[in-house]
């Protein structure tokens, strides 16, 4: 029970972050946000880089060149996505992901979990019709694109950690993640011409914030991905349901009759999905390890 509440608690930090993120965005430059947002999340994680620094035989520089990569298309490609979306959109659209980890590790589905499936992505097509009360039609595709970047990248993410696991703690796995994602947002920064903000007392709060929330989400995400592997994955459904409740209460992005039935889909779609899949690949790896 302990590991389905972690997985889940996971789940909820995702679904703040994006708030907080468009939060700090709207009056930031996308590189500074970055920088700041690893920086404070490298920072309370510095005392792991020992280590990691004694392990980092087992770090093969071709893996770690990938795994750099994978950090630097994800968080740069999700952050510049929500800077033109509705937290909503970037919600729903990011709820299709664990159906592209499902699709990719090849999980097993009876014909009741494919039904499970069908009502998920039809429930999240429905909140992305008229998500944040914008047509389909009128949606910046630029954005678009880039969230389906970070959304590929975020299931490559999903394996690389997952080969990790054999050979790092969760705090470690969090930790090097981090580190990688500052050095990436630096590089970023730089080639956008090392901006300079001068950053309102508010949004210096909310980017430190998301800053702290990033490890937390993190090594809840991994650990519940360690023990509980198949729950973890499918439990991602609900995060357009916190991230719409959190967009609602903070940013006052209104839910409409759509958004309302999309929602009842994903969860009965995640219902069946849950009870009636079979063994996860990720859940085989976790027993060789």
């Amino acid at each position: 029970m302990y590991y389905y509440i972690i997985a889940s608690l996971s789940i909820v930090l995702w679904g703040i972050l994006p708030t907080v993120v468009k939060f700090s965005i709207n009056d930031l430059n996308v590189s500074s946000f970055l920088v700041l947002r690893f920086f404070v999340s490298t920072v309370l994680l510095i005392w792991v880089l020992p280590s990691l620094l004694k392990k980092r035989a087992k770090l093969n520089k071709n893996f770690l060149l990938l795994f750099l990569a994978i950090v630097a298309v994800l968080f740069v490609s999700q952050t510049l996505a929500l800077r033109f979306l509705s937290v909503t959109t970037y919600i729903v659209a990011f709820t299709l992901t664990p159906l592209l980890t499902l699709l990719i590790l090849r999980y097993k589905l009876s014909r009741k979990a494919c039904l499970g499936v069908f009502l998920a992505v039809t429930g999240s097509l429905v909140f992305f019709y008229r998500s944040g009360n914008v047509s389909l039609f009128h949606i910046n595709y630029i954005a678009i694109f880039l969230m389906f970047l970070g959304m590929i990248s975020w299931v490559f993410y999903t394996l690389v950690i997952s080969k990790l696991h054999k050979n790092f703690n969760d705090f470690e796995i969090v930790a090097l993640t981090n580190y990688l994602a500052l050095f990436s947002s630096i590089i970023f920064w730089f080639l956008n011409g090392l901006p300079v903000d001068k950053i309102p007392n508010e949004i210096m709060l909310a980017s430190l914030l998301s800053g702290g929330l990033i490890p937390l989400a993190f090594i809840f995400f991994s650990i519940g991905l360690r023990h509980v592997a198949s729950f973890t994955i499918t439990i991602q459904y609900l995060e357009p349901i916190f991230g719409l409740i959190f967009a609602y209460l903070f940013l006052h992005e209104t839910l409409d009759k759509l958004q309302i039935v999309g929602s009842i889909m994903v969860i009965i779609g995640i219902g069946f999905i849950s009870r009636y899949s079979q063994s996860h690949n990720l859940d085989k790896l976790k027993e060789q390890q």
